[in-house]
């Protein structure tokens, strides 16, 4: 059984590794931008739509708070008495 070297490289293995390398970054860059597309499409568009959704409820609640705190807590509040007129 021959012994096989580990410092020593076979031409079939390095062309391979050179043919794997080189077809692998031809699909990489074949593959990228239909995939950049695609996450932008889906994940980037759908989040950025949920984080302005969720700024604009936020906003709107905080007005409905403002708006609620400024109406009288009851319609139904004693009158006051005029100031310049005398109390008897």
């Amino acid at each position: 059984m021959p012994s096989r070297d580990p410092h020593r490289t076979d031409l079939g293995d390095t062309l391979t590794n050179v043919l794997l390398g080189f077809f692998g970054v031809v699909a990489a860059f074949l593959l990228l931008p239909k995939t950049l597309k695609f996450l932008v499409r889906r994940f980037l568009l759908r989040l950025l739509g949920e984080v302005i959704l969720f700024v604009t409820f936020g906003l709107l609640t905080e007005k409905v708070i403002d708006w609620l705190d400024e109406r009288p807590a009851s319609p139904r509040r004693p009158r006051e008495t005029p100031r310049n007129t005398p109390s008897s």
